[in-house]
């Protein structure tokens, strides 16, 4: 009977054992494998700061542009307004050039 128990008692010590080992060991696997996505997720953030810092850099707010937007409005304004002066004084320049030419073909007639 002693033999017995001691057989039993090696036999459940040997089952405690083992699955304390087997326990210990997935404990330490999950916590590595916490780590590792850990890490992967500190890279992945440390990419992220890095695209919207380089997209806050390269961007321009509305407000600084309006007073460039406005000073391009008023010269394509100023341009339009030349171009449209000097469109009128080439069709005066025309019109006395045809007129010239008219009366002179009419009296050489």
């Amino acid at each position: 009977m002693e033999d017995d128990l001691k057989w039993a008692i090696g036999i459940i010590v040997t089952v405690t054992v083992f699955i304390g080992g087997v326990l210990v060991g997935a404990f330490w696997k999950v916590v590595g494998m916490i780590k590792e996505e850990r890490t992967k997720s500190s890279e992945n953030t440390k990419e992220l700061h890095a695209r919207i810092d380089r997209v806050r850099d390269e961007t321009v707010k509305k407000s600084d542009l309006d007073a460039h937007i406005m000073r391009l409005g008023s010269d394509i304004r100023d341009m339009r307004k030349e171009q449209q002066e000097a469109s009128a004084a080439t069709n005066a320049r025309l019109d006395a050039l045809v007129a010239a030419m008219s009366t002179r073909f009419r009296s050489g007639d």
